[in-house]
């Protein structure tokens, strides 16, 4: 291994968006470890309770992406969201969270990222995506913990929940 910085790519925070699993798995197929400087660290199911249920909520029925950084004393969902952060997510130098859109939408390949931010400017157009929103992280969201961690984040949609969307996979791999 070369020595550089970590890519953390999160998928499946909400268990029901299925698009990054795939996405991963590809990536890993085919990527050069050869010439990779760092390295890429991957979670395909961040939210292993609700994708095995297929719900976005986690097993209390608490929407993850909105209870972060959590509490190390809290209730369930709190509690993984805390340790989330601290085994895993405050390990990587650079995040790409993946995600589907929500029932009832349609959705795209698009990216949401503080476009005001030099680095995640820089990773939001690196996505290529179709679309690029520009926002601050909601609260209680994992990008929005990572950024105030200083850890720059992005969140990248591709396509509609429970269905593997091919196309928008295969372009937010180029």
């Amino acid at each position: 291994m070369h020595p550089g910085p970590v890519l953390g790519l999160i998928s499946a925070i909400h268990g029901n968006e299925l698009n990054g699993i795939p996405l991963i798995h590809q990536l890993f197929r085919d990527l050069n470890v050869e010439t990779l400087r760092g390295a890429v660290v991957a979670i395909p199911v961040a939210n292993p309770h609700g994708y095995q249920r297929n719900t976005r909520y986690y097993s209390d029925g608490t929407d993850l992406n909105r209870v972060f950084p959590g509490k190390s004393n809290g209730n369930c969902s709190q509690v993984f969201c805390w340790r989330f952060l601290k085994r895993v997510a405050f390990k990587m130098d650079y995040v790409i969270d993946l995600h589907t859109a929500s029932f009832g939408r349609r959705n795209s390949l698009y990216v949401r990222a503080d476009m005001t931010h030099e680095v995640t400017h820089r990773m939001a157009r690196l996505q290529n995506p179709q679309i690029i929103v520009h926002n601050s992280a909601p609260d209680g969201s994992l990008r929005g913990a990572l950024m105030a961690k200083g850890i720059p984040a992005v969140t990248v949609e591709i396509g509609d929940p429970q269905v593997f969307h091919k196309r928008f996979i295969e372009d937010a791999l180029k």
